[in-house]
């Protein structure tokens, strides 16, 4: 994703240059999956370069379906200029080292007896009862469902979230979820 931001930008960069610094043109940039990644990146890359894209909200990606990309601090620093759009469902938008070092980290430790006692015999399947509902999910013992935030949670702090590794969605985002109505 980086590398084809930096090409776009030289690509771009020729074409761009006079009207962003001549006749103030604003700029917007919209991209799809693997493409709002790069219009992320873009716009990073566009605010380091052209001072005046600073001021009056002169450039602004749109991003929907976006891959983690940048590390916390440089994630937080684009809210402005950024705005992705997620699905609650999609797991693109949530696939990070982070997230799969605390998903592994908590299926590590789920204690079997739980998984017998609700007849889930694995870890996977009593993952996706949690995440999207269903009957043994719904008939769970608030013992066993405070257990198993427990072992969560503490997967969650095992986890250095502000490590240059692990990546995140850009920008300002917006989750969207079913049946709101």
């Amino acid at each position: 994703i980086l590398a084809s931001s930096i090409k776009l930008l030289n690509e771009i960069h020729p074409l761009l240059e006079p009207y962003v610094t001549k006749q103030g043109y604003t700029v917007r940039l919209v991209g799809h999956s693997l493409g709002a990644g790069v219009a992320s990146v873009l716009a990073v890359l566009l605010r380091t370069k052209y001072i005046q894209l600073h001021k009056d909200n002169q450039l602004h990606a749109y991003c929907f379906g976006t891959p983690p990309v940048l590390d916390m601090a440089a994630a937080q620093k684009s809210h402005d200029f950024v705005t992705a759009v997620v699905n609650r469902d999609d797991c693109f938008t949530r696939m990070s080292m982070g997230n799969a070092e605390i998903l592994v980290r908590f299926l590590e430790k789920i204690d079997q007896e739980i998984l017998q006692r609700k007849g889930l015999n694995n870890n996977w399947k009593i993952a996706k009862e949690l995440s999207y509902g269903g009957k043994y999910a719904d008939q769970m013992t608030d013992e066993s469902y405070q257990e198993l935030v427990g072992i969560l949670r503490e997967a969650q702090k095992a986890v250095e979230v502000a490590h240059p590794d692990h990546l995140y969605v850009p920008g300002k985002i917006i989750a969207l979820y079913a049946n709101i109505c």
